[in-house]
């Protein structure tokens, strides 16, 4: 009797300890999906109103025009995470997606600084800000469910 009570207690411990790391360590299946974030556009920095009017040693003097950021920055459509519920599937990284800029400024005719301002907002490509983490679902492999 008493050699079984060490193999009983051997036993035991071993099922809670596989328990309770497989909890610890995040295994099985976390039921979760990815979702569509649409791209976006985003200014940056500082934004001055491109209106028509004049232009005195670099001072713009205008009215009525479109706004003119420092910056447009372009967000990728792209899957991201945030725990939707989906039975079967995981969410996992992907991708990393580049985010590009533009460089931008109002448009003018002038010399030395002094001019007509114009109402357009003129804006050239300026290449790779950053980027960002891109997710997809996949279907969980035969891992113990939550």
């Amino acid at each position: 009797m008493l050699a079984r009570i060490p193999a009983l207690a051997l036993t035991a411990l071993l099922a809670l300890s596989t328990t309770a790391s497989s909890q610890t360590l995040g295994v099985g299946c976390p039921e979760t999906k990815s979702r569509t974030l649409a791209g976006s556009v985003v200014y940056a920095g500082r934004i001055t109103r491109c209106g028509g009017g004049i232009k005195i040693f670099g001072i713009r003097i205008a009215l009525f025009g479109p706004e003119c950021p420092d910056k447009k920055l372009f967000h990728p459509t792209r899957e991201i995470c945030e725990g939707d519920a989906n039975e079967g599937t995981m969410c996992i990284p992907f991708e990393k997606l580049e985010v590009t800029f533009e460089s931008c400024k109002c448009g003018s005719v002038s010399f030395l600084g002094t001019g007509i301002a114009t109402p357009d907002c003129n804006c050239t490509a300026g290449g790779v800000h950053g980027y960002v983490q891109g997710y997809e679902t996949t279907r969980c492999p035969d891992l113990p469910r939550r």
